[in-house]
């Protein structure tokens, strides 16, 4: 699998419309899991595509620095 982690929330000023479109570009043959890492997870079920979702792990919020150790 090719991992991606998104850290945050989603904001009227930080769009998340491109983080999606570029995933539903990837081919459905590219093996990826998404993991996000943020405080709205129930947000994040209602606002991402059922083929995207499929592709994520939901995770607790966690300081960016903590999850590179």
């Amino acid at each position: 699998y090719l991992n991606f982690a998104y850290f945050g929330n989603i904001f009227s000023k930080r769009s998340f419309e491109d983080f999606i479109s570029a995933f539903e570009s990837i081919e459905d043959n590219l093996k990826i899991k998404i993991h996000i890492f943020s405080q709205n997870k129930t947000l994040f079920e209602q606002v991402l595509p059922k083929n995207i979702l499929n592709k994520v792990i939901l995770n607790e919020e966690v300081n960016y620095l903590e999850f590179l150790k």
